[in-house]
Order: structure tokens, then sequence, then C-alpha cells
């Protein structure tokens, strides 16, 4: 009882000093301070006497029905939490049942940084870049941010648990790069007048051998959830292609066990949109692994062929392409997998007179990978661990 005093008089003190009156706390709120242990002001405030609980946001449940809610404190000054000054200062602390008090993370109010609380996640949102997250278990669910530069616009959209970078790019013919283009859900290479979409190819860097399909971290392509962009998946099919770069110059391909031809298209000066064909080299794989490099004088690429089996047993072929003196990470790629006799492709990215509309450059996942007993596993990653 004392304690559920102690939180709501910090709470009642607080709305006086905001603009605006607090929103209500729905009462399971005042029970997620664990019973007989450290009180929320005395874990984020640390007796400074300044410090206040500005609000308390509800934050529904967890998955096993634990209560949730964040509070919003304001440390005051001598606080080590933010480069602001600091009465713009913010940090941000999850409740739970049962659970001791624990910090996630810290704003600056000067910055315009604003966070939103919702049912188990938190949307942090500054200038550009946006990430949220799910709260128990502690995930990163979102990362999204826009890049302006030399006449381009393209958003980056990052959403850990589908394994998906995608990408979006908006191109101006004035040398001011135009405004972001959104994020969509469909897989349209060109979803509007001027915006062409692609996905990128997730980066590793690794210090054992991958021996095994790669079940994990790659990007899985052409299947229900990920159709890609280019030919539709059959229903209910295994993915057409699974793909991952590993730093510096290697890429890993895994194909059902009849593959059919497999195109990787490299742009070794960068990100390339709408590029012409002499800015691009073409590495086309047949199913019997033939490797055909376009143009003459392209990179030489080392490729190894290995069957193998995926987790559910179904057999795999598994590729892998090796360059000298090719930097993937700083390269535009994208790759594309024949379907249909005719030549429909299912690709990362869509196709205009036989060339690729955008080659974005590979980005590092927002999960963290690792290889156990030569197969990938993605590593368990704590977003607010400090």
């Amino acid at each position: 009882m004392r304690l559920r005093r102690l939180v709501l008089l910090s709470l009642l003190s607080a709305s006086a000093l905001a603009a605006t009156p607090p929103k209500p706390i729905a009462p399971p709120v005042e029970r997620v301070i664990p019973a007989g242990g450290p009180t929320l002001k005395g874990v984020a405030c640390a007796a400074r006497p300044d410090c206040r609980i500005v609000r308390v946001h509800p934050a529904g449940a967890a998955a096993d029905g634990s209560v949730l809610a964040v509070a919003e404190v304001r440390p005051g000054p001598g606080a080590d939490a933010a480069p602001c000054a600091d009465d713009a200062v913010r940090t941000w602390w999850l409740l739970e049942d049962g659970r001791p008090v624990r910090r996630l993370l810290a704003t600056c109010t000067t910055s315009g940084a604003t966070v939103t609380v919702e049912a188990d996640a938190l949307t942090l949102t500054d200038g550009p870049v946006t990430r949220r997250f799910g709260l128990r278990p502690p995930r990163l669910l979102l990362d999204e941010r826009c890049e302006r530069a030399d006449g381009i616009a393209q958003r980056l959209r990052q959403e850990p648990a589908q394994g998906l970078a995608r990408v979006w790019v908006a191109q101006a013919a004035a040398p001011a790069a135009p405004d972001c283009p959104p994020a969509r859900a469909d897989w349209n290479a060109e979803p509007a007048p001027g915006v062409l979409a692609a996905l990128a190819l997730p980066r590793v860097k690794l210090t054992e051998p991958v021996t095994g399909t790669l079940d994990a971290c790659a990007l899985a392509l052409g299947d229900g959830a990920v159709p890609g962009l280019g030919a539709p998946p059959a229903a209910g099919a295994p993915p057409q292609l699974r793909a991952l770069v590993l730093a510096p110059a290697t890429l890993l391909l895994d194909l059902p066990a009849a593959p059919a031809q497999v195109e990787v298209w490299l742009s070794p000066a960068g990100r390339a949109v709408r590029p012409a064909a002499r800015a691009l080299h073409v590495y086309r794989v047949d199913g019997d692994g033939t490797l055909d490099a376009s143009p003459r004088g392209a990179p030489r690429a080392r490729l190894v062929r290995r069957d193998g089996h995926d987790a559910a047993g179904r057999a795999r072929v598994l590729l892998t392409l090796r360059w000298a003196g090719v930097d993937l990470a700083r390269s535009g790629l994208a790759v594309a997998v024949a379907v249909t006799a005719a030549g429909a492709r299912t690709a990362t990215t869509g196709f205009a007179r036989g060339l690729p509309l955008l080659l974005p450059t590979p980005v590092a996942p927002a999960a963290a990978c690792r290889v156990v007993d030569g197969r990938l596993q993605e590593q368990p990653f704590d977003p607010f661990a400090p």
C-alpha cells in the first residue's frame, strides 16, 4: 500500500508540471511496481531532488498476460542520460509485473524526438529515423530511415521478424532531392510515378564458415510471405531463393534441388537507379552449375556448388560466389531466379527491357547472426541493452 501511495503521489506532482493534464492511468498500471522492491522514483531519479516522473503510459500486456507500463521521467540536473540540456532530457522506463524497473532509452525534447507507447510496443521517431520496439520480450520490430542526397531520396525499412530490408527510391531531375517516398505493403517494382522499389540483400560478417543451408538470417524470396518482384510464387512452395552477402566479397545462394537459371547483377560503382547496361555486370548460373559472366572484362567470380538439405529436410543446392577485388558492401546488387520456361523472374528488383531497375547496396540486418555447426542462427538481440 505504501508503494502504491508513493507512485500515485509522484504522478500527481508530475501532472502539475505538465503543460496539459496527463492521460488517465488504468488501474492495473499501479500494480506494476514490484512489491517490496525499489520504487520507480528511487531507481530512475537516484536521489536527485529535481527529478520528476512526468507520466506513466499504459502499455497493455505481454503475451503471458503480464501488465506493462512505460514511465516518462525528467531526471533533472546531473543526469548522465543524453547529450542535451538537463531540462530537456527524458528517460523512459519499463514497468512490469513482478520485475525490476528497467531503463529503456533517453531522448531530448529539444531535438524533436517523440516517443509513442502502444500495447507491448514503443515507437521512437527522431527526424528521418523511426524505430519500433517490442517491450516483452525486448526486440526490434522496425527500423525505418530516409536519406536524401544528389537528387535521390531513399527510404530503407527493415523488419527483423520477416528478415526483410525494403527500399523505395525517388529520383528528381532537379539537383534538390525529392520528398522521401512512403513505405508500401505491395510488391510493385514501380509503385508510383518516379518511384522504384527493391529488396536489399542482408550483409553479415562471420568468423566461422557456413556449410549448411541458409535457414536463418538470409533473405528468403519467392514464397507466399515474400513473393519478391516479378513472377508470383506457387502456393505453399518453399522459397525459390535464399540469399546472403558475407563481407567483404562473398554471396551465398540457396536454391531448390532443380534450380533454374540464377542471375546476379552487380554495379561496382554503388547503388544504381535505372542503370545503363554498360554500368552493370551480370553473372548467370545454370542449373548444372555453369557460370557465365558478361560483359567481357567483368570482375572474375569463383563459383562453388554443393548439395544439401534445409531444416525441413528438403533437398537444396548451395552456390557460393566469391569475387576478388570487389567490395559488395559498396556495390549495387540484385538477384533473380527464373521460375518459368518463358523467363519470368522472381527477383529482388523489377526489370525493364531486360535490365534491373534498382540495385541497392546490401545492408547490415537489424538482427545479429551466428554460425552453429555450420548453420546460421539468429542471435538473441536486446535493443535496450546498455
